[in-house]
């Protein structure tokens, strides 16, 4: 098989020489591997998520000399050892687009959660294309971090949330930002507790919290609040993979989302012991669904896409922002796409 070889930099992806690659990595600037997913990103080289992509579309083509050593010299390791070395690798990329969107913090209620970055509520803005005539529902919305923005360019925006603390947080923060085209309403995905259409609704970091048995439910409610031609902005932490069917990537998905994801007492005193006492162990799909409590299950796109085809809805676009992150936008299924012409 040829070997093509890439410098990552901020403008792309550049083909390389044998030599030329050996140089650079041996300084540090990039060793990949698509077939393994090794990606080394040092200090002050931040990956941006155009590259990645560019980079992984070749990638698939091509795996690098170099990338080949790496491979050879992780097998080559305890297993503890390798384990400590590949979760390094890997986790420079996708710390790097996680934190590049989102920050983990405790929230006014007290919970421990995720908060939405100027930049992701700027890519679910984009995605949403609301203009001044438009109602807009957040729901999930927290302390307001995305349901103002929102305000700015929208006619109306109801934000739906479910913990009365976060509520009075938001409703402070609006006040003092003298909006006023924003109300909050005491509410959930599963009981919105609002019956007017809207041309919008979007959600932020929040749908994945929704028990499994009650998501179908909850994409009725959406479905029914929205108008015939309106839009649903999902952004949220799913698989954008086959899980089923691909266990290497899910083990590391897996391992990687736990404790970014878990309340850190809980992780560190139940999950933590058993996820590095046992490094070879490869996760499945399956296992996740027999030993993890309902409500904690992370669900795919497919399951997903299976549920909205249950309603008539699907996906008209999606921003992939990693393997388990992103943004989709979903639509009725005779519904015009809002960049299509009026039909006569």
């Amino acid at each position: 098989m040829s070997h093509y070889e890439y410098e990552l930099t901020d403008a792309g992806v550049s083909k390389m020489t044998d030599g030329q690659m050996l140089e650079r990595a041996e300084e540090g600037f990039f060793v990949g591997n698509a077939e393994d997913n090794y990606v080394y990103c040092p200090q002050g080289k931040m990956l941006r998520q155009k590259t990645i992509s560019l980079l992984k579309q070749n990638l698939c083509q091509a795996i690098s000399a170099r990338a080949m050593q790496v491979k050879r010299m992780l097998g080559g390791l305890p297993s503890a050892q390798k384990w400590i070395m590949g979760k390094f690798i890997m986790n420079s990329e996708w710390n790097n687009i996680f934190d590049s969107y989102v920050t983990r913090i405790i929230s006014p209620d007290g919970r421990d959660t995720f908060e939405s970055n100027a930049e992701l509520v700027s890519d679910i803005t984009d995605m949403a294309k609301i203009d001044q005539s438009h109602t807009v529902i957040d729901i999930g919305s927290g302390w307001g971090n995305v349901t103002m923005p929102l305000s700015m360019i929208a006619k109306k925006v109801i934000g739906i949330e479910l913990d009365k603390k976060n509520i009075k947080e938001a409703q402070k923060r609006a006040e003092a930002a003298e909006i006023e085209n924003i109300a909050y309403i005491h509410g959930s995905f599963e009981n919105p507790k609002y019956a007017e259409k809207a041309d919008r609704i979007v959600s932020s970091l929040v749908f994945h919290q929704v028990k499994p048995d009650k998501r179908e439910e909850s994409l009725l409610n959406v479905k029914n609040l929205l108008t015939k031609n309106g839009m649903f902005i999902l952004c949220d932490t799913f698989m954008f993979f086959d899980p089923e069917n691909d266990s290497v990537l899910f083990n590391k998905v897996y391992r990687y989302l736990l404790p970014k994801t878990t309340p850190v007492k809980i992780y560190e005193k139940y999950i933590k012991p058993h996820m590095e006492g046992d490094l070879d162990h490869v996760y499945t799909w399956e296992e996740m669904k027999e030993y993890t409590p309902k409500e904690n299950w992370y669900y795919s796109k497919t399951e997903l896409e299976i549920m909205l085809k249950k309603i008539d809805m699907k996906i008209i676009e999606e921003k992939v922002l990693s393997p388990f992150f992103g943004i989709v936008v979903i639509k009725n299924k005779d519904a015009q796409h809002p960049l299509q012409p009026a039909k006569p």
